[in-house]
């Protein structure tokens, strides 16, 4: 079960109990009860809260049109809907994993990243998905972090912070914004609102939130740039294989390819390079919001020069 979930259910039983409590007679036995049954919900909250939650999850509750309350959710609705959740979480798992999603064709590791729907959550009509193979102690923290990255992508779409929003869509990759639109397409469509929950956090989409978000990622393209630079690479971490290349006047950074090693990066440290990069260029409206580089290829500028001699 969803930490968060659990958390909100055992608070709203221990306020319920509490108030009844504030109310009993003093030196009874339903007093007596209700003093324990608060202490155990204490000690389960304590619990909860000192629980590390370390596996992928996240819960999704649908209203409006499609929904019958907590009856029932129109199945082709609630299909498109959790399918294209589902693959913005496999894009973004690609992107945490393998630093680059391919232009076109099936995503890398695709069943490493699938969730189940494990439960049926009360709150209009909400689906709770899972990671169920805990097993695998590589994969499932990269998915968890796809799992709230996602939760945090779409809800920027919905932010009414123009700021906040294009600070969001830094990371964003074409794909993922392709399906990102696919999503509240649904949703508006259908005039179906939202509310997703995932870690320790919740976010909330009204309709005029969907409306918002389906416009925001109609206006938004993604577009990139494969190209060349030289200049001297005058930051290297290994450890988070990112790197800071100094051309021209400015400087220009980003991740590293998993294809260069941590030694090679180190050893090119405040050298003249030439770096081989995918540059990517996130617009809105014709105006360019955001760049990212991740570098692919990287050699000394000595050998690009020998190679011509």
């Amino acid at each position: 079960m969803l930490r968060k979930l659990q958390h909100d259910f055992v608070a709203s039983n221990l306020s319920s109990v509490s108030n009844i409590l504030s109310h009993a007679p003093t030196r009874s036995l339903t007093r007596i009860s209700l003093e324990a049954r608060r202490d155990e919900l204490a000690a389960e909250m304590r619990e909860i809260q000192e629980s590390p939650e370390t596996h992928a999850a996240t819960a999704l509750f649908f209203s409006g049109k499609p929904v019958l309350g907590s009856r029932g959710i129109e199945s082709e609705f609630a299909a498109k809907a959790l399918g294209t959740y589902q693959d913005i979480v496999t894009k973004l798992f690609a992107l945490r994993s393998k630093g680059q999603l391919g232009e076109r064709g099936v995503v890398a590791d695709r069943d490493l990243s699938r969730l189940h729907v494990t439960s049926l959550v009360r709150g209009s009509f909400g689906f709770l998905l899972e990671d169920v193979d805990e097993n695998d102690l590589e994969t499932a923290p990269v998915l968890k972090s796809a799992v709230d990255d996602s939760a945090r992508l779409i809800g920027s779409f919905a932010e009414e912070d123009e700021e906040h929003f294009e600070s969001a869509i830094a990371e964003i990759d074409n794909r993922v914004l392709q399906t990102v639109k696919s999503f509240f397409d649904i949703l508006a469509k259908d005039s179906a609102t939202l509310r997703v929950v995932a870690s320790d956090s919740e976010r909330t989409f009204d309709m005029n939130g969907i409306l918002r978000a389906a416009e925001r990622a109609k206006a938004t393209e993604v577009e990139e740039f494969l190209e060349t630079i030289g200049g001297t690479l005058q930051g290297v971490m290994p450890e988070k294989h990112e790197f800071e290349l100094r051309t021209q006047g400015r400087t220009i950074s980003g991740k590293v390819a998993g294809s260069i090693s941590a030694s090679e990066l180190a050893s090119l440290f405040n050298r003249e390079v030439i770096a081989d990069v995918t540059r990517t260029a996130v617009s809105r409206g014709g105006r360019v919001a955001k760049e990212k580089y991740f570098l692919t290829a990287l050699r000394e500028a000595e050998q690009k020069q020998r190679s011509h001699s």
